[in-house]
């Protein structure tokens, strides 16, 4: 329902657009007000908008508006993990019908071929491990204690870096990691070759499409 993206992010400034998917249930159309807040670490707001949205009678509308954070504390991964906090209310007549706080890093990366990965302008070498959700007695029945203590095994290893294999992770996995300045490479189930089963390959390729769809939008603010 709330869509962070960030863009033309450097030391000076950052932009950011916050878009609210709101939906009307009712027989009536509705005046609704949009309210974004960004916070940094210590609570205070740096950054806020408002806008109002006409929604019609069953019908959803997507509200944007575009902030912007002026001399911005930069994600650094391990070396510094700092995260901003965008809060989103929906209001209508006054009072709050929904709200979401999304977490924000603000970065800006780049890759080249000959010398790898850039992390806000810097050289950022990748070093990891791959992880699968798994443990004895439990198989992927983990709980989040479980997941953190994994977690930890693997950020005490002095990795930077995570590949989540080979499926969709939870948001703990996705928090944690942002909190702690481990970069991750996520990915959908479709490894290794596709099974001689009968199945259309058409069938395969729309099934892959719209898992990669679904993670894209589940996991977009991360």
């Amino acid at each position: 329902g709330v869509r962070v993206r960030q863009y033309e992010v450097s030391r000076q400034r950052a932009k950011v657009d916050v878009m609210a998917r709101t939906k009307n249930a009712s027989s009536q159309s509705i005046d609704a007000t949009v309210l974004v807040r960004i916070h940094d670490r210590e609570g205070k707001v740096v950054a806020q908008g408002e806008k109002a949205a006409t929604i019609d009678a069953g019908k959803n509308s997507n509200v944007t508006q575009t902030l912007t954070v002026e001399s911005p504390h930069l994600w650094h991964g391990l070396k510094d993990p700092y995260l901003y906090r965008v809060e989103v209310e929906l209001k209508q007549g006054g009072r709050t019908t929904d709200s979401s706080v999304q977490p924000l890093g603000l970065r800006y990366y780049s890759v080249d071929k000959e010398q790898g990965f850039f992390l806000n302008g810097e050289s950022y070498p990748l070093r990891g491990m791959a992880m699968h959700e798994e443990l004895i007695d439990k198989g992927r029945a983990l709980s989040d204690a479980d997941r953190l203590r994994d977690l930890e095994i693997l950020r005490h290893s002095g990795l930077n870096y995570l590949r989540m294999s080979h499926y969709q992770h939870g948001d703990y996995t996705y928090n944690y990691c942002d909190s702690v300045g481990i970069i991750v490479y996520t990915e959908i189930p479709a490894i290794n070759y596709m099974s001689d089963a009968g199945t259309p390959l058409q069938l395969y390729q729309h099934n892959a499409a719209s898992q990669l769809y679904e993670l894209i939008r589940q996991q977009y603010n991360h």
